[in-house]
């Protein structure tokens, strides 16, 4: 390998660690949301259903603890509506749903160049141009891609760092291809 193949996998390999870090990173984000309408459905079906109840009950009990009660867990279910809607937390998820797609194809693309690179099966120039070709998708993917947060980094950065979630022994690999292409 000549020192400008190791440059230039070098600078390959640092664009990949980010969109290694990009990718989980709006993972992340749609994880957040997700609890986020998780919580605001749970919370407006439980408000709606005291709110059942105590309308029900009214027709038995003519009591204003039971009126104003009921009215208090109707204005939060329509609070907890109005917040998932207002806070457009589908569109949210899908946004980085779609951002999180087109990372891990990219994260891909970049793992089989650096495969080609290290073994010699494209030159240089070659390599150059996919680099670029691919620096350019990328820039067009961050130019659509929602905005994400720093706590949406900081789970990212755990869940690749600590709970090592893009990494694989070779026996889990294994396990996953036939017997003829397993590596002891």
């Amino acid at each position: 390998m000549t020192n400008q193949n190791i440059s230039l996998i070098e600078t390959i390999r640092e664009s990949f660690g980010r969109i290694v870090y990009t990718h989980k990173t709006h993972e992340k984000m749609t994880e957040i949301f997700e609890s986020k309408r998780g919580w605001a459905t749970a919370g407006e079906i439980i408000a709606t259903s005291l709110t059942a109840s105590g309308l029900i009950s009214l027709n038995f009990y003519n009591d204003n603890f039971i009126k104003i009660s009921a009215a208090l867990l109707a204005f939060l279910s329509l609070s907890m509506a109005l917040y998932k809607s207002f806070a457009m937390l589908d569109n949210r998820i899908g946004s980085h749903q779609k951002t999180a797609w087109k990372l891990w194809i990219m994260r891909e693309r970049y793992i089989n160049l650096i495969s080609d690179v290290s073994e010699n099966r494209i030159s240089d120039q070659e390599a150059q141009k996919i680099r670029d070709d691919l620096q350019t998708e990328t820039h067009k993917i961050y130019e659509d891609a929602p905005q994400t947060t720093a706590c949406a980094y900081a789970k990212a950065q755990k869940a690749l760092k600590k709970s090592e979630d893009f990494t694989f022994t070779a026996d889990e690999i294994n396990r996953f291809l036939p017997k003829s292409l397993k590596i002891p």
